[in-house]
């Protein structure tokens, strides 16, 4: 028999706000559980520091990535599809780290970032329709970043 988490709604809000993170920016998700858990609870090939600085450096290299115009859109299929898989490796991470079943947390992860990507996408365009466009991906990275923690926080309270 599989736990369920003793405060659902909790849980799983923390991982719609990991989802909705991860389709703004695909590698923030993944980036924030690693950094936010005791390595202890994390998956062994996830505990080396020198993968969580990697996993790190790539949501980093993510935001610096995303001013170029070269980048294609998050909403062409390659970008949904990783934002997709990210939103479900943050559920299946947050739950592993809790002991607890993944497969809802991966879905609610997985199925939330979709929609999230053009979300953000809309929300970008809004930005930079006011500000300037290097700022408008500054208050978009800001957003997701503060998704990310607030999602993990909720999630294992």
């Amino acid at each position: 028999m599989t736990r369920r988490p003793d405060r659902p709604r909790a849980f799983y809000g923390g991982i719609l706000l990991l989802g909705i993170a991860s389709g703004m920016r695909s590698q923030i998700g993944v980036a924030t559980v690693v950094r936010s858990v005791p390595p202890a609870a994390l998956p062994r090939s996830l505990r080396r520091a020198f993968v969580r600085r990697a996993l790190t450096a790539g949501a980093l290299g993510e935001l610096v990535a995303d001013k170029l115009p070269s980048i294609p859109a998050r909403t062409e299929p390659p970008g949904l599809a990783a934002r997709a898989l990210t939103g479900l490796a943050s559920g299946i991470l947050v739950a592993r780290t809790m002991g607890l079943a993944a497969k809802r947390a991966a879905v609610v992860g997985s199925l939330t970032a979709v929609p999230a990507a053009y979300g953000g996408l809309a929300l970008r365009r809004y930005l930079t329709s006011r500000l300037p466009a290097v700022a408008a991906a500054g208050v978009e990275d800001l957003l997701a970043g503060s998704l990310a923690y607030a999602g993990i926080r909720l999630a294992r309270s």
